[in-house]
């Protein structure tokens, strides 16, 4: 559910503050961990403090396949249920609202009182909550200043058409930003229903895994890299934040002021601004405006390899926290550590590899070590 802003008048909570990951390491040996550095820690959460405390148990509540669940900014959740998008009540009955969008998972984007969603397959936008409405001018449209006549013609104006599918979604400075593959669209100024088929897009390197919005540009994390757009729709300035491939599905938005590192602690008169939270392979990052991204996992944990996250914030008995399940993609984790021994057999891979190399052979049992 939505939580309001924090008044910033009162003295702060005891809360934990994303400033940096505790708790859990494994990038060294088990015997070499300092105190407050824990090898296990299951179904535990620790606070600011080193405390540890028992994590709240969960419950059933709705049965069915269900994915794609967004808080609008009135506190009503939107939810994809057996392919039907519909609202979660407070009571977790399910009301559709008409909608049949199918499995693949929806991106969401508020705008006022429009909710605008889309995924590979479809798009659309669901109004005050109530109705599904659908998203785009009807077909292809030309827009110019000069009224056609029979001596001039169509001059000095724009190819249109209606907003793409899409796996991303954010709003900024009066426009609808949507990734699909490569590039990532705009709406036109304040008009959310057409974009501009020549020059309402930008083309990135790798394949976009989200997009998110801050105060004053946006970040773009793709299978190469992760990086940050300021400047103007028109006159971009791309900087490139983060090495690590961006993981699908792990953005979501947070209070800045939670999760500052200390080095850009939000002092009392500065202005309250949006965060964003992800994952790259390298671990859980945090950017802010004008670019500055930090990864805060890297010297201390290392995540198995991922190929899609399903992340949210939230606030929990006084701890603030960023969730991620993370999706291996139906391959093993990956948990060795520097100096482990791990056992391995030498297989045919198709008809590439001979049956005899230098000595090795085929079905040969042997051991490496990590360094």
């Amino acid at each position: 559910m939505a939580q309001p802003p924090p008044d910033l008048t009162q003295p702060p909570p005891d809360s934990l503050v994303l400033a940096a990951f505790d708790g859990l390491r494994n990038v060294s040996q088990p015997e070499r961990l300092a105190p407050g550095e824990l090898e296990v820690a299951i179904n535990v959460d620790v606070d600011d403090r080193g405390q540890l405390r028992r994590r709240v148990g969960y419950r059933r509540v709705l049965t069915g396949a269900v994915h794609s669940l967004f808080t609008c900014d009135d506190g009503s959740v939107l939810a994809v249920h057996d392919g039907d998008l519909g609202v979660v009540l407070p009571d977790y009955s399910f009301r559709p609202l008409g909608a049949f969008v199918g499995d693949d998972p929806l991106a969401y984007v508020q705008v006022g009182n429009a909710v605008y969603f889309s995924s590979r397959v479809t798009n659309g936008k669901v109004v005050d909550g109530a109705r599904v409405d659908r998203w785009g001018i009807d077909g292809d449209l030309w827009l110019t200043p000069v009224e056609d006549t029979t001596n001039v013609g169509q001059v000095a104006g724009r190819s249109m058409m209606p907003p793409p599918l899409a796996t991303g979604l954010c709003w900024n400075q009066g426009r609808i930003y949507l990734a699909s593959g490569r590039l990532v669209w705009a709406t036109d100024l304040f008009n959310y229903e057409m974009v501009d088929r020549v020059r309402g897009f930008w083309q990135f390197e790798g394949d976009i895994a989200f997009i998110g919005s801050v105060t004053a540009g946006i970040y773009v994390g793709t299978s190469e890299g992760v990086w940050y757009v300021g400047g103007t729709f028109r006159e971009p300035k791309r900087i490139r934040v983060m090495d690590g491939a961006a993981i699908p599905g792990s953005l979501v938005s947070i209070p800045a002021e939670l999760a500052n590192p200390v080095a850009i602690r939000r002092k009392p008169d500065q202005e309250l601004k949006v965060g964003l939270a992800f994952m790259t392979v390298h671990g859980y990052c945090v950017g802010y405006d004008d670019g500055q991204a930090f990864n805060m996992t890297e010297d201390k944990f290392l995540f198995p390899g991922a190929v899609r996250a399903h992340a949210t914030f939230r606030r929990e008995e006084g701890i603030n926290q960023y969730l991620a399940v993370l999706d291996s993609g139906g391959t093993p984790m990956n948990t060795a550590q520097i100096g482990d021994y791990v056992d391995a057999e030498i297989v045919r891979a198709g008809d590439r590899w001979p049956i005899q190399t230098e000595g090795v052979r085929i079905g040969d049992q042997f051991t490496i070590q990590i360094i």
